[in-house]
């Protein structure tokens, strides 16, 4: 159901903690190509594309739902650099108006989450999801208040991505999200049919 561009396997995971990644959703509704915003209005018949790729090493939770329903639709273990494309690099997921409302938690993490795992074991009502939802995009929050331990240096970094998804550009037009130890994204469709 995905395709994966880079290694997934054997992946040292960051001691330090700190996160950062590129995720996105590639919406075509067959006029255009636009990035998805967190809420943003679709149509029926519109096509999608969720994109992930990690600075550093972690674990890639991706859930969807419908306000009904809660699916665990991929676990990933990503090494850095690794780009995750749902449903395929050639393939779209279709709006097909069955539900009001779709929903696409990402969630990236340096440790594995076996609360996700273990809830995901069968079939999960949203109402069983959203309490952990909630939870973990209050864990993934940045709290800008505190005092650094150590002044941050400036500094710059410039790679070229490596491998076959030199092609696929668009990822490089998705914010960089940071988090300590979590990240997570949430995107919500309103479906207008």
């Amino acid at each position: 159901m995905a395709a994966l561009l880079g290694a997934g396997v054997g992946a040292v995971f960051s001691q330090s903690g700190m996160l950062s990644a590129r995720i996105g959703i590639l919406i075509d509704s067959g006029e255009q190509l636009i990035r998805a915003r967190g809420q943003e209005r679709i149509k029926l018949g519109d096509r999608f594309r969720i994109y992930v790729q990690s600075e550093e090493a972690c674990h890639v939770y991706v859930v969807h739902t419908d306000h009904k329903t809660a699916t665990l639709l991929k676990v990933f273990e990503a090494s850095p650099s690794a780009q995750l494309v749902l449903p395929g690099l050639l393939e779209f997921y279709e709006v097909d108006g069955e539900s009001p409302v779709e929903a696409f938690t990402i969630i990236c993490s340096t440790a594995k989450l076996d609360d996700i795992s273990a809830l995901f074991n069968s079939k999960v009502m949203y109402k069983s999801w959203a309490p952990m939802e909630e939870k973990l995009l209050k864990q993934g929050k940045i709290d800008l208040s505190q005092e650094p331990d150590k002044p941050s240096p400036i500094a710059g970094n410039v790679r070229e991505l490596t491998g076959s998804n030199k092609d696929d550009s668009f990822i490089h037009g998705f914010p960089i999200y940071s988090g300590n130890t979590i990240l997570v994204k949430r995107y919500e469709f309103s479906i207008k049919k």
